[in-house]
């Protein structure tokens, strides 16, 4: 892991740029061809119900300068409560621990709204949308962690 690491909240409109740019090459470097621009980062971030940019999207920073994004939202349904926990890094920044450190980070979050927001139902955490990328198993596949595949 670097030592320079910092986590740091969404703070400022200008972090979009940033955000976008980390977006659209750590889904390039899976194989998904898209480019997505700040203003279409910050509108589909304002699109998430139950979504607070200040409090559930977390940046890694190296020296200063943006790495990679951690997200989390959730939904509630009759019977359960679903956290989606979405992260993405710059390929020349993967399996340096970053993505362990964003997944404890989202994981936390997770535990701070159930207790903010309490329920009696079944809470699950997934990605969201289910993931395909390539490095996503590695990112969930970890001791402690129970995965299941979509359909079983």
């Amino acid at each position: 892991m670097p030592v320079n690491l910092t986590l740091r909240p969404f703070k400022r409109e200008d972090d979009y740029t940033p955000l976008a740019h980390i977006l659209t090459a750590s889904e390039n470097a899976d194989s998904k061809s898209i480019t997505v621009s700040a203003a279409e980062l910050a509108e589909n971030l304002s699109k998430f119900p139950r979504f607070d940019l200040a409090r559930d999207l977390v940046i890694a920073e190296t020296d200063g300068q943006p790495v990679g994004f951690g997200r989390i939202r959730w939904e509630d349904s009759p019977s359960r409560r679903t956290y989606g926990l979405t992260g993405y890094l710059l390929r020349e920044w993967r399996r340096k621990g970053i993505g362990q450190k964003l997944l404890n980070w989202l994981e936390e979050r997770a535990r701070a709204i159930v207790e903010e927001q309490p329920t009696t139902v079944r809470v699950t955490c997934t990605s969201m949308p289910p993931c395909t990328r390539k490095g996503c198993t590695r990112w969930y596949d970890r001791p402690g962690t129970r995965s299941r595949k979509a359909g079983r």
